[in-house]
This record gives structure tokens, sequence and C-alpha cells, in this order.
């Protein structure tokens, strides 16, 4: 790309550069062309020997210093970088370029924390005139609080970076990514704004310069500035409110928990003192003071082949998860109880199921260490007794390696309702879904009820029934809850606990034609009445419950929008039906995710589509009525499947031998023996998953058909 002669001159003398640093631009655009080619270091050189050329005090050192910095960057030089950035703004210590260039320089070379001061001026002074830098500059910063784990900072950098993006659509997808990721809490997977308060005449001054130094990004200036007016008005809910979004969108999280405690208390509106009682306890989730220990301890190997031979007769130690890692010899797992013998597996009981509380690692010596184990365990009460058990079923393979170190801290709450429990392998499907179904009703009857919670002062839900001093906090705990179970992929209905616990259903949220639906949190859309919105607020929902999969408003969304096929493809309409299997199965509800297949089936078969999309459908079916074994449908629909819907779809066979394998049932077809499609017969076929390709004789692409529980 030309550089434009009469554009505004990159060394900041607010000239154009035909009248400025006209005399470089030969070379600079060389040097451009250089950097488009990935020459970087060509680019370099050229700039070295054109800077050492120019005259003392050339404002074109601005320029050539500037792109200098650019390219080190790129070429991953920070020290060089930051340098170079340096020495330029000695010379031009207010260019909006460079204070950009040497927020983003520093921040990656010496972090966040000692990079404060230079990322403020920058954010002030740099926002017009390099809107592109300041946004890699609030992108890199959420990269900084995501790792953090402070993911309310982190999502607010990424809206900060998008709206300073030249081109959003990177920012767009990483935005769609967090606020899909459901491993975090639904509450921090939207956008927050600002209130709009009314403050007292004198204070109006102050409240303007706070607003400002939110809306640039400055935000923990902006929440020492909120938290000076608030404390000037200590019952203005919204003072406290705004102070307590920049501490967290600052990453000052303790801050923030505090802030939002009093935006709570000083809070007319129930509603909105819950939500603000939310987010202190889900804040608190993220970063306990109190909890659960994740302990690691280090051990030296002798010889890793020996260890993971001894260690396979241990009924404590079983496989863990897979690992890329090369230096990984075996990922394990830690349980704290033998496994159930394998023909008992079918009718075990919740308390019968081992408990996961540990991971090992076993890594491999190279030419810089030995050979290692790491053991990282939950809680430390039975630690000594642990790594007895891991040293004495090594048989002398194994010796400790340095002390015991604490590296986490889980909540008591989480650690208490995570699915930390190791179910084998060989366990039936529809033991699995017995299991899970009773585990998360006794979960929700006995164990969260009876669990003293933090935020509860150390008592526990129904200690707290009737007390009007806990309603707040009781009420804003079980939308924790519903938080927590929603990570965890369950479809949690809130409104029976909240009957037993005698608190009240959040107010039903009323807008209007005009209401702007993006400013509305995930959590504010729960409480929409969806029936009531029009064609055009309904569909936007769908868009947010589509990106976020919040099971509670997913569901609502999908079954209002079956009464409006207008709104709908005759595609999307087959999805829609989809999503509602997923999530009955995920309330565990077999007779509910049988009438969506019904009802999905029919809408497809009345539009004549393909034999493999019904063959999904029945599918669908036989997982679900394999739940019940006592159900003789399911096998009769895979016999049918395997019988005659195979003669058209050759690779389905495959999908079935999987099928019955992995539900650990009989092959109901015929005799019972699996023949692979090509007529060998074994029990080695490649399983066909989704972007995969099942090749026939011909050659020929084949269609695609997905299993059961992959969709």
């Amino acid at each position: 790309m030309a550089i434009d002669p009469y554009a505004l001159c990159p060394c900041g003398s607010g000239k154009k550069i035909k009248f400025c640093c006209n005399d470089i631009v030969e070379d600079m655009q060389k040097i451009l062309s250089m950097r488009q080619n990935n020459q970087l270091h060509m680019a370099l050189q050229s700039l070295s020997r054109l800077r050492k050329s120019l005259k003392a005090g050339h404002p074109g050192e601005v320029w050539v210093r500037t792109t200098e910095a650019t390219i080190l960057l790129e070429d991953n030089q920070l020290d060089l970088a930051k340098t170079a950035v340096a020495e330029a703004l000695e010379s031009l210590p207010d260019n909006p370029q460079l204070l950009a260039l040497s927020a983003i320089t520093s921040v990656l070379a010496d972090g966040y924390q000692a990079s404060q001061d230079i990322v403020n001026r920058a954010l002030q002074q740099s926002a017009v005139e390099q809107r592109n830098l300041i946004a890699n500059l609030a992108s890199l910063l959420a990269q900084h609080f995501m790792e953090a784990n402070k993911v309310m900072a982190a999502r607010q950098h990424l809206t900060l970076s998008l709206r300073m993006s030249v081109d959003p659509a990177p920012v767009v997808e990483q935005l769609s990514a967090f606020d899909g990721n459901q491993s975090l809490p639904f509450w921090f997977r939207s956008d927050y704004f600002m209130k709009s308060v009314d403050v007292a005449e004198e204070l109006k001054e102050e409240y303007q310069a706070a607003a400002e130094l939110e809306s640039c990004g400055c935000y923990q200036l902006a929440a020492t500035a909120f938290e000076a007016i608030a404390n000037k008005d200590p019952e203005n809910s919204g003072l406290w409110y705004n102070t307590a979004l920049c501490l967290a969108w600052s990453g000052d999280e303790p801050g923030a928990i505090e802030a939002f405690g009093e935006a709570a208390r000083t809070e007319t509106n129930f509603d909105d003192a819950v939500a603000c009682e939310t987010i202190c306890q889900m804040l608190e989730l993220l970063d306990p003071e109190e909890g659960i220990e994740v302990s690691r301890t280090l051990f030296r190997v002798k010889s890793v082949s020996k260890l993971l031979t001894h260690w396979q007769e241990s009924p404590y130690i079983v496989p863990g998860e897979s690992s890329q890692e090369e230096n990984y010899a075996a990922k394990l797992q830690l349980i704290d109880r033998p496994q159930v013998p394998q023909d008992e597996l079918e009718n075990m009981s919740v308390q019968d199921v081992p408990n996961l509380i540990g991971d090992i690692t076993v890594i491999d010596a190279d030419t810089d260490s030995p050979a290692q184990v790491l053991l990282e365990y939950y809680g430390k009460a039975k630690l000594d007794s642990q790594i007895s058990l891991l040293t004495e079923a090594a048989q002398g393979e194994l010796e400790l390696d340095g002390k015991t170190e604490i590296v986490a801290t889980m909540p008591t709450e989480i650690h208490d309702l995570h699915h930390n429990w190791y179910v084998a392998p060989a366990t039936p499907l529809h033991a699995l879904h017995r299991l899970s179904r009773e585990r998360w009703e006794r979960i929700l009857a006995e164990v969260w009820p009876n669990l003293p919670l933090s935020a509860l002062d150390g008592k526990t839900p129904l200690e707290t029934v009737g007390d009007d001093e806990s309603k707040l906090e009781l009420t804003a705990a079980i939308n924790s809850l519903e938080a927590i179970c929603d990570q965890q992929e369950y479809f949690f209905d809130p409104q029976p606990l909240r009957e037993r616990l005698q608190v009240p259903e959040p107010t039903p949220l009323v807008i209007g034609e005009e209401t702007v639906l993006s400013t509305l949190t995930l959590a504010e859309l729960r409480r929409l009445t969806i029936s009531e919105l029009t064609d055009t607020q309904l569909t936007h929902v769908l868009r947010r419950a589509i990106v976020t999969k919040l099971c509670s408003l997913s569901y609502k969304v999908f079954t209002e929008i079956l009464t409006r096929p207008d709104l709908l493809s005759e595609a999307d309409t087959s999805a829609v039906y989809s999503e509602l299997v997923g999530l009955a199965r995920t309330k565990f509800n077999r007779e509910e995710a049988l009438e969506w297949i019904e009802k999905g089936r029919d809408f497809d078969r009345n539009r004549n589509e393909s034999i493999e999309t019904l063959a999904m459908w029945d599918l669908r079916e036989a997982t679900v009525r394999l739940w019940d074994l006592e159900d003789s449908r399911g096998p009769q629909i895979l016999k049918r499947l395997w019988e005659e819907t195979s003669v058209k779809l050759p690779y389905l066979k495959n999908v079935l031998q999987t099928l019955v394998e992995t539900t650990g049932i009989q092959p109901p077809w015929e005799g019972g023996i699996i023949q692979s499609p090509d007529g060998s017969g074994t029990a080695g076929g490649e399983v066909w998953t989704p972007g995969a390709q099942s090749g026939d004789q011909s050659g020929e692409e084949k269609s695609k058909l997905w299993i059961p529980g992959q969709d």
C-alpha cells in the first residue's frame, strides 16, 4: 500500500507528510513493502541505516523509531522494542502513537502491574488518533486478565478492544467464544453497563470526570473517582454499583466484592439487590480465601516402566485423560476407594461410586531433569496416608522429593457440588444416566440445603429459612447454585428449591419496544416474559441464547419460537427441536426428550428430509430409550436400522456397533453377531465422527451422520 503524501505525518508534527517528512517517504515505502512481505530483518536493517543518516532533530526520527518498534514487536524482540520507543518518547513525550506502543511494549516486557501508569496515559491520550493500537492494547490486557482468572476484567477489555478496533471481526469472534464458554459462570458472560446516577449539584463535576475515565478504559482511576463520590453520598446504590463495576473491570475483585456488597445494601429494588449480591458470591467463588486446598507434591522416580507396572495393580490408581505432551509418560487419577467390580457396575448406587481426589502426572526423564511424578491432591486432611499409598504401591520405585505446597483453593460449595467422581469406562450407559440423575437429585434435596455457605456466614440454607435478614443472601445463593449447575451442563429448575426455602421468585422484567436488549445481562434476560416479546425482540434473544447456551434461557426461547414458525427457516426449526432434545437430556427427563424427538422427526419427515436425517432421529430415540432397559422399543429401533436402513447407509453399521458397545447391551440384530459394513465381521470398524468422511467402494464422499450424544 502506497504512502499517502497528504496524510498526517506519522512523526506527530500535525503537518501533512508532503510538508514534513517527504524526504524519507521513498525509503519508508521500501521498508513498508519489506514488512508486508515478512522481511522483518531486512526492514530493521534499513531502518537502522535510515535513522543514522538523519540529521539531529529531524522529525522523521520519530516515524523511523515508531516503525522500528512495531517491527521489533512483530519479531518478538521486546527489550529492543521497548528501548526504541523510550528513546523516541524523549523527543516527543506526548505522541499518541508512541504512548500506545510504549504501553504495549511495557505490558509485554514487564507485565500489567508494572505498566499501569503508561497504560492509563495511553488510554487517555491515544484513543482518538490510535484506535487500532489501543484496541491491540485492550486485547493484550484481556489476555492478561483471563490468565489471572479475572473474568469480568477480561471480558470488559475485549469489549473495549471491540469498540476501538478498525477491523472488529476477530474481536467479535473472541467475544462470542467467551460468551459461549460454559465453564465460566453465566453471570460473567455478558455486558454490564454503568448506571446513570443522579448526584447533588456539587458532585456533578467529579461524577463527569469519573465517567470520562471509565469511557476511555481507565477503570482503576475511574473506580477511585467513583468511590470518592460514593463516600460523600453513601446511600446512593448507583454510585456503589459503578464503583464495583470499575473495580471488577480493573481486576480488583476484593474491592469489587466490597463495593457490590454496598450496592446491594443500599439498593431498594430487591431483584437488583439480589443481582449485586449474586455477583459478590460468584466473585468470591472465583478466588476464595478459604475452602478446599489444592496441594502439589513432587516425587522422584527410579524406573517409569516398573512404576507404571506396579501401579496397574493398585485399586486406588486408575487411568486419567490422555495428554499430547511428549514428555508425559502417563496421566493417572487417584480415587478414594476401590472401583466396584465390573459385574456389579449395572446396579451400583451413588454412594458406591469412587470420588476423584487427585491427579497424577508421570513425567519421563529428559536431558535436563530426571523422571518425576507430580501429584495434585484436593484437600490435605488425608494427604499423608495417600502419599503412603502411592509409595507403597510403587514398591520402591518412588521417593518423595520436596515438601507439599498449596497451589490453589477451591470453595467448599463448589468442591462438594462438582462432578468429581470416577465412573469406570465399562459402566453401562443406562446405569451412568441413572447415577447422574440420582446424584443431582441428592445434591439438590440433601447436600446443598445442608451445606454451610460462606455467603450465609457459615449457616446452611435450611438454617436460614424464614430469616428475613438472610433472605437477600439466600436468594442470591440459589442463583449461584444455578450458575454452578449450568457450568456442569445440568438444567436446574430453581423454583422448587425457592419454594422449599421460602424465597421469592424473581419479578418479571417489564420492557418496551424501545428497550435495547443488548444492554440487558443474561441474568436480566432470564427474567423476561418471553411470550410477550415482539418478533424482533425474540429473534435478538434467540441469538443470545444460541451463543451463550444458557439452559434456562434457551429452553424458554426455543419453546416460544416454535409457536412463531415464520421466524425460522425449516432447517432452523429442525435444529431447535434437536436443541430441545439436548436440553431435556440435561434434565434427565426421558419422557420429554422422547416427545421432542417425535416432533422433530415428524417435522423432518413432513418436509421430505433425507433418510440419514430421519435415521439420526431414530438413533436419538434409541439412545434415550436405552436409559431404561425394560423399554423394548430401543433395541427394536436399532434392529430395524441394522437390517433395513443400513442397506442404504452401509456405514451406519459402524455407528450402531459403537452404540451397543457404549451402552453395554447385547446387539439386538439376529444372532448377536456384529458384521462390519464390508461383511468381514469384527468389532473394530472405524467410528464415524462429525467432520469425518465415510468412504464406500465407489470412492464417492458419503453423507455424514451424527452419533447421539455428540450433537
